[in-house]
């Protein structure tokens, strides 16, 4: 009950002070708008990462916060005026437990940043970002300081505290409602959540920060200037990180108008004299477009148009390049291989004209290897998972990929998508057939005997997309033979393989049609045997 009433009673007053991250940008991805530093879209995408993803995400920036377990007390220090009228930073031992006294202790750091921001409609992206502007908290191998440690997102420690404006009793009150890592990644989202609801930030298009006159563009926008309210560094840096990173744009600026049929809330791009329908959510966000930019379009204006389609998240131009819309940026397919790799098919595609296409800014060309800029991890993306490749063997011997067509991307570009298990030889496509691939071939598993016959483990099957999958040609069935390079044959039952000799295999009834060939790397992997 005690952190419940401290929790209502402060929740007005947690601004956070000057950002932290005061280093700015000397180079920005394109010409950086105060007015609109996030869509409500991205900042209200929930589904954007899951605590696995967002771990991975520490992990590949050496966050000290990778694979941390919030523990059960954290000593929080907190600014004051101690009795005689001195500035001083004692410390409070707070016990990270939430406004029902229910333990945020023993949790990954990862995990309950996921839970709590999806819990209350708010992107984990933007508490990593948050978490980097105020502390620089994700790409810090330790925290910087006892103050970042226990308050990493500074919610909770408003300027008067930093200023040393409050008395002792006020400022440790403070630190007991919000201090602790844990109390930090629980309270932030939700404060987050009551200010873009207007619980307890007016919410204004026009602003003035720092001295500068805004128009904000959006809900989003309007609550991170509640949250920090300057422009330079703090909220440039959270711009700055969040474009970097995740990928966010600014609408396009399209000069085909954008229609809206106030009577049915059907939205139409058109296209000349042409009107295409957009038919969700996801593709106007993907598309770059911006709700303010819409135009009424009446019952008799119908008729200055023909109905043409959908607009899709696949388009083409007159001369027939096809690319990818995501994230207000057409990426490039580069070859039909890719395109039927990813499983699209060419119904999907719309035919716009060229130059609605050529407004669209180009982003990353759309791959199915990608390595993260500066890092030597390799996935494989299928349909919107990645599937990490743990060694050279995999990449090369079992999956026949080649180095040339691996993509140095931006780290965005890998973790927007969920990951998958690692990849590996034994693959499931969608109607449950197994698999085991060998140098860029696959062979069917015709049952669960067939499966245990040669040791291998369920856990170790990876689901696949078919569409990838039949693009792998299937050179046979398995029948617990398999012949090596050389030309000897072995049997494999009960996880190992058995030399079969000329006799052995004629005594046997063998035949030569049942034997899988197989490369050393596979057969190498299972144990050898006494001879059959």
């Amino acid at each position: 009950m005690r952190k419940l009433i401290a929790l209502i009673a402060l929740m007005l007053t947690f601004l956070s002070p000057l950002a932290r991250s005061a280093t700015a940008r000397a180079t920005d991805p394109y010409p950086f708008d105060p007015n609109i530093l996030i869509s409500d879209d991205s900042f209200l995408r929930t589904e954007s990462m899951t605590g696995d993803n967002v771990n991975q995400f520490l992990i590949s920036h050496g966050s000290w916060l990778a694979n941390y377990i919030i523990p059960q007390f954290v000593d929080v220090p907190y600014p004051c005026l101690d009795s005689n009228g001195n500035p001083s930073y004692p410390t409070v031992r707070v016990e990270q437990v939430d406004v029902n006294g229910k333990p945020l202790y023993g949790m990954r750091a990862a995990d309950l940043l996921a839970q709590r921001a999806q819990q209350n409609g708010i992107n984990p992206q933007v508490i990593l970002v948050t978490l980097q502007k105020e502390s620089s908290a994700i790409t810090s191998a330790t925290a910087s300081s006892s103050l970042s440690q226990a308050w990493p997102l500074f919610y909770g420690y408003n300027e008067p505290m930093a200023s040393f404006k409050l008395s002792c009793a006020d400022s440790m009150a403070q630190a007991q409602g919000y201090g602790g890592i844990g109390q930090q990644l629980a309270y932030a989202p939700y404060g987050l959540h009551q200010m873009y609801s207007g619980g307890s930030c007016p919410l204004t298009t026009a602003l003035t920060i720092d001295g500068v006159s805004l128009n904000v563009k959006s809900r989003a926008t309007a609550v991170l200037y509640c949250y920090t309210p300057h422009i330079y560094n703090g909220n440039h840096n959270f711009w700055y990180y969040f474009v970097t990173w995740f990928g966010e744009i600014p609408p396009a600026p399209y000069s085909s108008p954008l229609l809206l049929d106030s009577s049915t809330g059907k939205v139409y791009l058109a296209d000349q004299s042409q009107l295409w329908h957009v038919r969700t959510a996801d593709d106007f966000r993907n598309w770059g477009f911006s709700w303010g930019s819409l135009q009424p379009l009446a019952g008799s204006a119908y008729a200055a148009y023909s109905m043409v389609g959908d607009v899709s998240s696949l388009v083409s131009t007159s001369w027939g390049r096809v690319f990818l819309i995501e994230n207000g940026r057409k990426r490039p397919i580069m070859s039909a291989r890719l395109f039927y790799l990813f499983g699209y098919s060419w119904s999907d595609v719309t035919r716009l004209n060229d130059a609605i296409i050529a407004e669209i800014p180009t982003g990353v060309p759309v791959w199915e290897l990608v390595r993260i800029e500066g890092t030597s991890a390799i996935y494989f993306q299928s349909r919107g998972t990645n599937y990490y490749i743990p060694d050279q063997a995999t990449f090369q011997d079992t999956w026949g990929f080649h180095w040339d067509e691996v993509a140095d991307v931006p780290s965005y570009e890998v973790l927007q998508f969920p990951f998958g298990s690692s990849l590996s030889r034994l693959v499931k496509s969608n109607d449950n057939t197994i698999f085991y691939v060998d140098d860029g071939h696959k062979f069917r598993i015709p049952s669960a005997d067939m499966f245990n016959q040669y040791g291998f483990q369920w856990s170790n099957v990876v689901a696949i997309e078919s569409s990838f999958l039949d693009h792998l040609p299937t050179v046979g069935t398995l029948t617990g033979l398999v012949g090596a390079p050389d030309g000897r044959v072995f049997y494999v039952t009960g996880g190992i393989k058995r030399y079969v000799g000329y006799q052995a295999f004629i005594s046997h009834n063998f035949n030569f049609s049942d034997v899988s060939q197989w490369s050393w790397a596979a057969l190498n992997s299972i144990p050898n045997g006494p001879n059959l």
